[in-house]
């Protein structure tokens, strides 16, 4: 038996956005992880009304040793799932939030808007419906 899937619509979005932007305080950027971070990070900057950069944006800075400070940067994902996409930016003092956390994550966001007890398929609005589980991918 496959792993289900569950779909989020828009309006869930829409909710969990706001439960994230409730809880977030002090930020000056907000940076979406590629690539369910991303329409995230947008979203959550229109709300808190501050900026939003790329993933590339937030290299450079850091290439360059630019005294910023990592805390007051929001580094916003899809789900902390493995939890191995945000470790690094935990371990590095920046702030994280994504909207999903599955209960065997390594890595538990400063901010999110749903814990996850199952091993379900989240799909979200942005994906095809079609959209292939890990496990799936493992296959190829």
């Amino acid at each position: 038996m496959g792993v289900k899937k569950v779909y989020v619509e828009w309006e869930d979005l829409e909710r969990d956005i706001d439960k994230i932007v409730s809880q977030v305080k002090e930020v000056d950027y907000v940076v979406g992880i590629p690539r369910g971070g991303l329409i995230i990070a947008v979203m959550v900057s229109h709300r808190l009304g501050i900026k939003h950069m790329t993933v590339d944006h937030l290299e450079k800075l850091e290439e360059f040793n630019l005294d910023i400070d990592k805390k007051r940067i929001l580094i916003v994902d899809d789900i902390s799932d493995s939890g191995q996409t945000l470790k690094r930016y935990k371990k590095e003092g920046y702030t994280t939030a994504t909207l999903d956390v599955r209960n065997s994550t390594v890595t538990i966001p400063d901010f999110y808007s749903n814990w996850i007890e199952n091993a379900d398929w989240i799909v979200y609005p942005w994906e095809r419906k079609d959209s292939n589980t890990i496990q799936d991918y493992l296959d190829n």
